[in-house]
């Protein structure tokens, strides 16, 4: 794996405490415009599909966090970006086809785009920009309603700190979803997390357990992005 001081412009490794797990972040915004700039040759199914996006400026985009991703899995198994063998699942889960014991994740958030690798298991990664918004009505959505009311307890009346502790219930929720490999048909409502303490700590790790299962969960703050990252051994 490449050190930071080696990785191209805008790729940068997420700081986990949990044994085993890689992440990686890129901001492609850094990035050339396109891929065979960048140095990767996108399999052809992936660039027809962003091909179709009408937007340049999201098409673009688009196409750096394709680039990005096939970079970033390269450095983590230490390989070129075209030998990745990427595939999608019926329900859209991404996995290494030459690697079924291997666990893999992406998320995307605006220019940001984030990868995990698990040797083994399953892994779910989420990131989110802090950015302005809205996100009282939001919490409907992910928490029930003794939950939310806690989280709004909480986190108190401070409108920049609040926020940013929605991004971190949120991006658990959903690193959590995703390690379960049935995303949002799972039920955030669901997953119970320590709430008093996701409102007011910049970062947390711990244990969580659904239907017996037991998921690691980290949670950290890097500059303007909240970052999540849950594993659970293979079943």
């Amino acid at each position: 794996m490449l050190t930071d001081d080696a990785r191209p412009a805008g790729i940068m490794s997420v700081p986990l405490s949990i044994p085993s797990l890689s992440a990686s972040l890129c901001d492609t915004d850094m990035l050339p415009n396109s891929p065979d700039d960048a140095g990767v040759r996108l399999p052809q199914q992936d660039r027809a599909r962003i091909d179709k996006l009408v937007d340049p400026d999201v098409r673009r985009r688009r196409l750096a966090s394709a680039a990005s991703v096939y970079r970033m899995f390269g450095d983590l198994l230490g390989t070129r970006p075209e030998a990745v063998s990427l595939a999608h699942s019926d329900q859209g889960a991404p996995y290494l086809s030459s690697m079924p014991g291997a666990g893999i994740s992406i998320s995307r958030s605006e220019n940001w785009t984030a990868t995990a690798y698990a040797q083994s298991g399953r892994v779910g990664i989420d990131i989110e920009r802090d950015r302005v918004m809205e996100w009282r009505p939001m919490l409907s959505t992910i928490c029930a309603p003794d939950e939310a009311a806690a989280f709004l307890a909480a986190a108190g009346q401070d409108g920049g700190l609040a926020r940013r502790a929605f991004f971190r219930l949120w991006t658990a929720k959903e690193a959590v979803l995703k390690a379960t490999q049935q995303g949002f048909g799972f039920g955030p409502r669901t997953i119970r997390l320590p709430i008093s303490t996701l409102a007011t700590d910049s970062s947390w790790r711990g244990t969580i357990t659904i239907d017996d299962s037991a998921f690691a969960l980290e949670i950290l703050s890097m500059g303007e992005l909240v970052v999540a990252v849950a594993w659970t051994p293979a079943p």
